[in-house]
C-alpha cells in the first residue's frame, strides 16, 4: 500500500517506518507530523553546526503534532515551514548570529536554518500505518 500526501508518499513497508511506538500510543486513524531528528557538531567553542538526519528511519523522527486528516497535517506542515522560513529570513537580515525570541531566549541563525531544513524534510504519516508499530 502506498500513501500519497501532497507530493510525499511513503509505502507502508518502508523500512524507515519500523518503530517501537504503536498507533495505540498516539490514538488511531489520524495523521502525524514527523520531523527528522538532528545532531549537533561544535565548530568552535561558541558555534555549532546542526545536521538534519533525514536518512534515519521514520520511527526515530519526533512527532510534532497529530491531525484528523492528511490535508490538515499537510497544511500544518506548510504553515510551520513558512513560519520557520520567515524567522530565518528575519534573523539573516539582522546580520546577527542569534536573535531574541523572548525575554532572555536567543536562537541562533544556525538553529533557525535547521528548522527550515527539518520542515522541508518533514512527513505526514497515517497513525494506523502498520510500519509505525514495528520494532527494529
Amino acid at each position: 500500500m502506498t500513501m500519497y500526501f501532497h507530493g510525499h508518499c511513503i509505502r507502508s513497508n518502508d523500512p524507515r517506518l519500523g518503530s517501537a511506538r504503536t498507533p495505540a500510543m498516539w490514538g488511531a486513524n489520524g495523521w502525524y507530523l514527523l520531523v527528522p531528528p538532528r545532531s549537533y557538531e561544535r565548530d568552535t567553542p561558541t558555534r555549532y553546526h546542526v545536521n538534519i538526519l533525514n536518512d534515519k528511519p521514520l520511527s526515530q523522527w519526533p512527532q510534532k503534532s497529530a491531525y484528523d486528516s492528511a490535508s490538515e497535517c499537510e497544511a500544518a506542515r506548510i504553515d510551520r515551514l513558512q513560519k520557520a522560513q520567515s524567522a530565518f529570513d528575519s534573523a539573516k537580515k539582522s546580520g546577527r548570529d542569534a536573535i531574541l525570541i523572548g525575554p532572555d531566549i536567543a536562537v541562533s541563525i544556525e538553529t533557525l536554518k535547521a528548522d527550515v531544513s527539518a520542515y522541508i524534510a518533514s512527513r505526514c504519516v497515517r497513525s494506523d500505518n502498520p510500519g509505525l508499530g514495528e520494532t527494529q
